[in-house]
């Protein structure tokens, strides 16, 4: 997880090009170090846009107590809601999707999560129908 706000470099050198800025709290999973340098991937919303870059040495930290990732799951069979103002949330509005969906996290209000998704989507779930981690149902492929 990214700990602070940080620039993902093409390759693993201070003068590397960069390639992509993520904000505090996003999730990405490492693949392969070099020098301190970690190449990890990222979930991308948007295309087009880098789905890999390399870290420096101390921006990335285990998810925890004082860092807690921003980025989740919405799995396949939760209910959603398909509304900005978490005043217009009706419990019969909700929508229960067919496909796992990676979110980034927003405000927070009574057991509630604002999400937003690619193509500028945005809603609303519980928040126990939330996994703060956008890997969790993709295993590593074979290298």
């Amino acid at each position: 997880m990214v700990k602070e706000d940080a620039r993902g470099y093409l390759y693993p050198e201070d003068t590397a090009p960069v390639v992509l800025e993520l904000e505090q709290g996003r999730v990405v999973r490492a693949r392969k170090t070099y020098g301190g340098w970690i190449m990890a991937e990222i979930t991308v919303y948007d295309i087009p846009g880098p789905f890999c870059a390399w870290f420096p040495p101390g921006v990335l930290a285990e998810p925890g107590p004082t860092a807690e990732p921003r980025e989740g799951i919405v799995e396949k069979g939760k209910t959603v809601y398909n509304v900005w103002e978490f005043s217009r949330i009706n419990v019969e509005r909700g929508q229960v999707y067919a496909h796992d969906m990676a979110v980034i996290t927003g405000e927070r209000r009574d057991g509630m999560v604002q999400i937003h998704a690619a193509a500028g989507w945005n809603g609303w779930v519980r928040e126990n129908d939330l996994i703060l981690d956008p890997w969790v149902n993709q295993p590593l492929p074979e290298l």
